[in-house]
C-alpha cells in the first residue's frame, strides 16, 4: 500500500510541475540489489551501497516509464555521491533503457576516483536526453556496476525526470 501511495504521489508531482524527482539516500526502500546496503560509511542517513568483488552490482532504481510519469519524459538527470578508499577506474553507474529484456539504450557514467579524491565523498552527475528512446512500456534501470570488483560506496542517488 505504501508503494502504491508513493507512486501516486510522484505521478501527482509530475502532472503538477512537469518534473519528477526520485531521491534515495539508501535507507530501506523497495529498490533493487538491497543486499549491498551497509552502515560502514554513509554520506547521509546511515546506509550506502557497497560495491566490491562480492557485490559487483550496486543498489539501484528499476521501473517502467509509465510508473514514473504520465507525461513523456525527454530528459533524465542522474546524480549520486561516491566514497572510495582507493583510486578506481573501471566502475560505472549504469543508465539502461530496455524493452522486453533487450537494451534500447545502455550508457555508463564513469566513476573514476583519483588518488587525491580518496577517503572523501565526490559528487557525480550526468543528464541523458532520452526523447528518442522514450516509450511508456520501456523500463529504466540505474545501478552501480563494478566489473573488476573495485570497492566503493554509493549514496544519495537522485533521478530527475523532465
Amino acid at each position: 500500500m505504501r508503494k502504491i501511495f508513493y507512486l501516486f504521489f510522484l505521478t501527482f508531482i509530475a502532472c503538477s510541475q512537469d518534473k519528477v524527482e526520485i531521491y534515495n539516500n539508501f535507507e530501506p526502500d523497495p529498490w533493487m540489489n538491497r543486499h549491498t546496503l551497509t552502515d560502514e560509511v554513509a554520506r547521509s542517513g546511515v546506509h550506502s551501497s557497497r560495491l566490491n568483488a562480492n557485490n559487483i552490482y550496486g543498489f539501484g532504481y528499476n521501473n517502467f516509464f509509465r510508473n514514473i510519469s504520465e507525461k513523456e519524459i525527454k530528459q533524465t538527470t542522474v546524480d549520486f555521491w561516491v566514497y572510495a578508499k582507493k583510486p578506481t577506474e573501471h566502475t560505472l553507474m549504469v543508465f539502461n533503457i530496455s524493452f522486453e529484456d533487450k537494451h534500447v539504450l545502455w550508457e555508463g557514467i564513469n566513476i573514476r576516483i583519483k588518488p587525491e579524491d580518496t577517503q572523501k565523498w565526490i559528487k557525480f552527475s550526468k543528464t541523458f536526453n532520452i526523447d528518442k528512446y522514450y516509450d511508456p512500456d520501456y523500463k529504466l534501470s540505474v545501478y552501480g556496476w563494478s566489473p573488476k570488483g573495485e570497492e566503493l560506496f554509493i549514496d544519495d542517488l537522485r533521478l530527475i525526470f523532465n
